[in-house]
C-alpha cells in the first residue's frame, strides 16, 4: 500500500495538488507485483493529454487490463485507477486534488 502526494509549485507558490492513497489487493500473491507495477508503469506512460492525471481510460495487454475513471477538470477532480486480471482485481488506487 501507498499514499502520497503530488504538488506544483510556481515561483515559491503552491499552485495545484494530487493526493492518492492505494496499492496491491490484500489476497495477490507477492510475485505478481513485479508485473503488476511494471504495467502500471506502461499505462501511466500513456495518460491523456486533455487531462493527464494518470493513465488512459483503458489499456488491456495480456490478460491484464488497466482502467482509470476521473470526474472533473484540471481545476477540481477526484478519481481511480484499477487493474484486474480475469475479473479478479489486482491493483486500486483512488486520487483527488485540484488548484490551491
Amino acid at each position: 500500500r501507498c499514499v502520497g502526494l503530488e504538488v506544483v509549485y510556481a515561483h515559491d507558490r503552491a499552485l495545484w495538488s494530487m493526493s492518492y492513497a492505494g496499492g496491491m489487493a490484500n489476497n495477490v500473491e507477492q510475485d505478481l507485483a513485479a508485473p503488476v507495477y511494471a504495467f502500471l508503469r506502461q499505462a501511466l506512460l500513456l495518460a491523456p493529454a486533455e487531462l493527464p492525471l494518470r493513465g488512459p481510460c483503458e489499456l488491456a495487454q495480456n490478460g491484464i487490463r488497466y482502467q482509470c475513471t476521473v470526474q472533473g477538470t484540471l481545476d477540481w477532480f477526484h478519481g481511480e485507477e484499477c487493474i484486474t486480471q480475469d475479473g479478479s482485481v489486482l491493483y486500486t488506487l483512488q486520487f483527488s486534488g485540484g488548484a490551491l
